[in-house]
């Protein structure tokens, strides 16, 4: 079983190749390299700093370029001088943890729920997109394909685990859709807890919610389930060794299934059906998306005792069935 300290990658110095705009792993650190104008810090009408959002997430060109050469592209805004320029210091930060469906596979930049979860907070907290399509929870497994893709490996995992300096309020981890394709109940449970072990280490300070993936439409239903119920026991065995107690879990199946029960008694005449949530059975559509951005927000204005804000929504249907949906979580 892979150790707790393979999870850190090791940064060196810097090693640019301009002339094919790439950007070796070991750079990422790097004082070099410029922040990019469109991560400029906002402000609002008062003129006081508003939390800003920052996109770090790899689309799938981004992934398939670390797999073959270890590089990023020379605009990654998440090098450690990039962040600290570009975000909010005034505000506290969440960094939100992932597979692609916290990237944001197949939609927008700005439609992905991180950067709605950022907008549903009224801007009152910075928000780092830290989501890798593709990456794996899971370091246990025998396939050495598989460990390759492991989040663990990724850039992303060297800013949640190593830019401590930045003020963490919150780190959502949404781990797990693609170790289903080879699922291992014991190995899942065992490194997502040295993962997460790991993230509540350097972030003592920070609340901590993990997301439960919704059920695909693709798959097999125990299998999801099955998923569901190692990541709520991580979160108690985690809870049982720290004493943590601002953690939290948010059942996205759940809040799936509300939606469709609720969408489905408005089509009665049996030609009409409900929109599906899922793009390809796996990767949420845009309301689906809009769904992860109001459910992250709510769990983070409880954890810390926060008022209701803006909760931008499509219409007011939304709403009901989400307060639905959370009674039954």
């Amino acid at each position: 079983m892979a150790q707790l300290a393979i999870l850190i990658v090791p940064l060196l110095p810097l090693l640019v190749r301009p002339a094919c705009g790439l950007v070796k792993k070991d750079a990422v650190d790097s004082e070099l390299l410029q922040p990019d104008a469109s991560f400029a810090r906002e402000s609002d009408s008062n003129g006081l700093s508003s939390g800003s959002y920052i996109n770090c997430g790899f689309g799938m060109a981004d992934v398939r370029q670390w797999a073959q050469s270890k590089t990023v592209r020379q605009n990654w805004p998440c090098s450690r001088h990039i962040i600290k320029t570009a975000l909010s210091m005034n505000k506290k930060t969440i960094l939100c943890v992932g597979d692609s469906l916290t990237s944001g596979h197949q939609v927008t930049g700005q439609e992905n729920y991180p950067a709605r979860l950022h907008d549903m907070l009224d801007n009152e907290f910075n928000v780092i997109n830290l989501g890798v399509p593709k990456s794996l929870a899971s370091l246990g497994l025998s396939s050495q394909k598989l460990r390759k893709r492991s989040y663990a490996g990724y850039p992303q995992a060297h800013v949640a685990l190593n830019y401590t300096d930045l003020d963490v309020a919150a780190i959502i981890v949404q781990l797990g859709t693609n170790d289903l394709e080879v699922w291992n109940a014991t190995s899942f449970h065992e490194d997502y807890y040295k993962f997460a072990l790991g993230l509540m280490t350097v972030h003592p300070k920070a609340a901590f919610v993990f997301a439960i993936p919704p059920i695909r439409e693709v798959e097999n239903v125990d299998v999801d389930k099955g998923l569901a119920h190692e990541i709520k026991s991580v979160q108690a065995e985690l809870h049982r060794a720290l004493g943590h107690t601002q953690s939290a879990t948010v059942n996205m199946q759940e809040y799936f299934a509300a939606y469709q029960t609720e969408r489905e008694k408005l089509f009665t005449d049996g030609i009409h059906h409900p929109k599906s949530l899922f793009k390809d059975g796996i990767h949420p559509t845009r309301p689906g998306y809009l769904i992860y951005g109001k459910a992250m927000s709510r769990a983070v204005r409880r954890i810390f005792g926060l008022p209701p804000g803006k909760q931008a929504s499509d219409d007011e249907f939304e709403g009901a069935w989400l307060l639905q949906a959370e009674a039954h979580a």
